[in-house]
């Protein structure tokens, strides 16, 4: 995947709900998550 940044992913669900992952770990806002890899 060409990523313009690789150190943060933002994956939308087909339900519209971003997920990020933060150092490994996962934070649910709501419906909306986010995926934030810090590396």
């Amino acid at each position: 995947m060409n990523e313009p940044k690789p150190e943060v992913r933002l994956t939308i669900c087909r339900e519209g709900e971003v997920e990020l992952l933060e150092s490994g770990v996962v934070m649910n806002v709501g419906q909306l998550t986010v995926y934030a890899v810090h590396r």
